[in-house]
Formats: C-alpha cells, structure tokens, sequence
C-alpha cells in the first residue's frame, strides 16, 4: 500500500493474512515508527521490517530505540532475494 495510514486502517479492519509489514522508516503521512507502534498495540504478534537508506544496525537500534519492536532492518538499496530471504527469516521465528 502505498500509504501507511491506509496500511493501518486495513490490517485494525481485521486483515487475516497480514503476518509481516515491510515499511520504510520516513514516509508522508506518518513516520515508519509511529506506524509500528501502532501495529504492534493491535496485533503485538506481528512481524516487522523497516527499510532505510540509513545505515542502521539492528542491535545498536535496540539500545537507542527499546520500545521500537522491530524484527528486521532492511538497508537501502537491497535486491529482491534479500527481501525475500528477510521475510522468511522473521517469519519463521517464533514470538513466545
């Protein structure tokens, strides 16, 4: 979807097949972290991804940003498999 408060309304409208959102991390409208912490207070379950054009390690991200339930960051520019290979990858981990 093109914008993340359209995103948000579709998954709050019970989008039964929505396990994981790729996201960037700057968009109009709403910022990529704003829309997953709103995610993530509807359906804690679900799997996040944010891309950037930042370098951004994600354990570093953890200690700055705690509260920012991220599973994954995407760096800009990645190719297809990477996507893929990242959406498997959190999908695949278990949230217990």
């Amino acid at each position: 979807m093109a914008h993340p408060i359209t995103a948000l309304n579709h998954i709050e409208d019970g989008c039964e097949d929505c396990s994981v959102v790729v996201s960037d991390i700057r968009m109009s409208g709403m910022s990529g972290f704003e829309l997953i912490r709103r995610l993530k207070e509807v359906h804690p379950e679900m799997k996040l991804i944010l891309m950037t054009a930042f370098k951004i390690n994600q354990g570093e991200a953890q200690l700055v940003l705690p509260s920012t339930k991220v599973d994954a960051f995407l760096n800009k520019s990645f190719r297809s498999p990477d996507l893929i290979e990242v959406v498997e990858r959190v999908s695949s981990v278990s949230n217990s």
